[in-house]
């Protein structure tokens, strides 16, 4: 004799309609993540842009903390390249060297401050602090993306 067809082993599966829904919140989900890839992408090289920059800036006053006052001037109008990871390049001619993502310029400033007005002779204050603007262009081959200035005032120290 033939045992009769037993219906309570087909009604354990999944159906179709469930595997859909499933497979299409599965899909929901990695495209949002996808999308979001390109943001968090442009977010992390703004990051490093920003960091290298600021380690460069940080190098560069540190070095004019340690040159000579006198020779402060001479430093206005010099222009210094850096690549990506903030490394100093040597620059032949007037021409950026290859691989630098930075250019480095220097223009050295009488200082401005509230109340320099009322000094009676502003020439003491240039001979004790020199005003260094750094200016600092983000390249991409020759082309400018980008410049941010930074300033460190240099006291004269006697050094």
């Amino acid at each position: 004799m033939i045992a009769p067809f037993n219906r309570r082993i087909a009604t354990r599966a999944f159906s179709l309609v469930e595997v859909t829904l499933a497979l299409g919140i599965v899909l929901f989900g990695l495209f949002t993540v996808t999308g979001l890839l390109p943001v968090g992408l442009a977010s992390l090289d703004e990051t490093i842009t920003r960091t290298t920059e600021g380690q460069i800036v940080q190098r560069i006053g540190a070095e004019l903390r340690l040159i000579p006052y006198a020779e402060l001037a001479a430093l206005s109008g010099r222009t210094r390249y850096y690549d990506q990871e903030g490394e100093l390049l040597s620059a032949t001619g007037n021409e950026p060297p290859a691989g630098s993502r930075y250019r480095i310029t220097f223009t050295r400033a009488l200082p401005r401050y509230p109340g320099m007005e009322r000094i009676a002779d502003p020439a003491l204050t240039a001979e004790a602090l020199s005003l260094i603007r750094i200016e600092v262009a983000r390249l991409a081959g020759e082309t400018v993306l980008e410049t941010r200035y930074h300033v460190a005032i240099i006291p004269d120290g006697g050094i």
